[in-house]
């Protein structure tokens, strides 16, 4: 089987190195590849790091009657989702030096904002490079967990 694999390999290795690499090298996709990396070093400091605060209000999901008798449970969206609840939660993490995970998590919807409007969608993907700058790219400022499967 390996025998197989190995010979099925031939042809399209010698494409690529021949034909395909050489012209990618050149190409306009290869600079812009380049710019994007040298973004990446160095790494940004967390205080470059700018979040804009959710923008929705917690009394349009829940009445205010239910917030004021204390019956609301509160959710990781509500917390994410709503600007008095994401400040007043950074807050006691930060007193905790644990704002990584929300930061993180905040980024994301940012970025998923973008990606899903056609009018933003390139900034979205300039975005994406932030996350990873931010909290992905190991030694980042905000770096958070991954699995080695991710990480590869």
């Amino acid at each position: 089987m390996r025998q197989v694999f190995a010979e099925c390999l031939v042809d399209p290795v010698t494409t690529i190195k021949k034909d395909i690499l050489p012209r990618f090298i050149v190409s306009e996709d290869c600079r812009n590849m380049k710019a994007l990396l040298a973004a990446l070093d160095p790494l940004p400091c967390a205080n470059m790091l700018k979040l804009s605060r959710p923008t929705h209000i917690i009394y349009t999901r829940y009445s205010l009657a239910e917030l004021e008798q204390n019956k609301v449970q509160f959710t990781l969206d509500d917390l994410c989702d709503d600007r008095i609840l994401y400040t007043e939660f950074m807050r006691y993490l930060e007193q905790r030096v644990s704002t990584e995970n929300l930061k993180c998590v905040r980024a994301v919807r940012i970025f998923q904002e973008l990606i899903q409007d056609p009018a933003s969608h390139a900034a979205g993907v300039e975005y994406a490079h932030t996350v990873y700058k931010f909290f992905v790219c190991p030694g980042s400022a905000y770096n958070v967990s991954l699995s080695h499967t991710h990480l590869k």
